[in-house]
């Protein structure tokens, strides 16, 4: 009695867990990209870094509780698939056990798969291979005896054929679903690889103008020299910061776009979720949700964060003795 009061509680914990972890709510607490990132002093910097990691550090244990009932579910779906596949095709409890068995013989598995076949298709391996033998005139007549037999079963189980028909359906639309949500998601993302590789383009050419410019002041500072040229570390600081400057607002602006379609792919993302467990119910014939609700979402939302750690990687140092203050 008290094992059964303890699993009721731990269940009852993680449904009320789950039930207050909304991932859009994570939205709300994804801090600003700072204005002025190549102004701001190393400590705003570490400060910003720090509310990151934080949430990030919370997104993960969310995620990794998510995947660990998504396992379990996944569990007790296995076993109730191969079920399924023992009453569908006919087989035991034991014979699906022995197919698991590694060490199990060839001509053990061909016993249990012909066995199979025959329950399920009414057709023996004997009978199949005979089959493949046959000159192509055999074979058309061998199919066409076989399709009229299957019709004159199908049309005795009128219901049967009929739900089968239904549930094909359902699967058909909801692949057609998960095909429109897919493509609509990759458009996006091949948009924002090819902004990111123009990025990089100008980054190149910037990059090489900042290294051409500082390259000659760079002698006149050496870290540890107490005569270092104060004009020199000056004019360093400046070409850093035009070039952190002018890379940083390109970049920004991607950002800024990136949470936006976040913002408004998070539904596509939800029900592309939902699709893949509806269908591999269907496949497995299993009652259970193979999927976690809210998992991919989290999943994207935690990718972000990741990219926002990037915002200052244009505060670069060309000359080691001359650091952001």
């Amino acid at each position: 009695m008290k094992n059964t009061v303890a699993i009721l509680i731990c269940l009852l914990f993680v449904s009320t867990s789950f039930a207050q972890k909304n991932p859009t709510e994570y939205l709300s607490r994804i801090p600003s990209l700072p204005e002025n990132p190549c102004s701001i002093k190393n400590s705003e910097v570490k400060q910003y870094l720090a509310r990151l990691e934080k949430l990030d550090d919370e997104l993960l244990k969310d995620i990794e509780s998510r995947k660990k009932l998504v396992e379990s579910n996944n569990q007790i779906s296995e076993k109730e698939a191969k079920q399924n596949i023992a009453n569908q095709y006919g087989l035991s409890n034991s014979d699906i056990q022995k197919l698991s068995d590694e060490n199990l013989s060839e001509e053990e598995k061909m016993a249990i798969v012909n066995k199979a076949m025959q329950n399920k298709h009414n057709i023996s391996l004997d009978e199949a291979k005979s089959v493949s033998e046959m000159s192509e005139e055999g074979k058309q007549a061998w199919a066409e005896a076989y399709a009229a037999e299957q019709l004159a079963d199908a049309e005795g189980n009128k219901d049967a054929i009929d739900k089968k028909n239904k549930k094909d359906k359902k699967k058909y639309d909801l692949a057609k679903e998960q095909e429109t949500i897919t493509q609509r998601m990759m458009t996006a993302g091949k948009k924002f690889d090819k902004k990111m590789s123009e990025l990089e383009k100008q980054d190149k050419i910037a990059l090489k103008e900042l290294e051409d410019a500082v390259k000659p002041l760079c002698k006149n500072v050496e870290i540890g020299k107490g005569s270092n040229d104060e004009g020199a570390i000056g004019n360093i600081r400046a070409y850093q910061k035009k070039y952190c400057e002018k890379m940083t607002t390109s970049y920004f602006e991607i950002l800024e776009e990136k949470f936006v379609l976040l913002k408004t792919l998070l539904p596509d993302i939800k029900r592309l979720e939902e699709i893949n467990y509806q269908l591999n119910q269907q496949t497995l014939g299993t009652s259970k949700k193979l999927s976690s609700s809210g998992l991919a979402e989290v999943e994207s939302i935690r990718s972000y964060i990741t990219e926002l750690k990037t915002a200052f990687k244009y505060r670069i140092v060309v000359c080691p003795a001359v650091v952001w203050e």
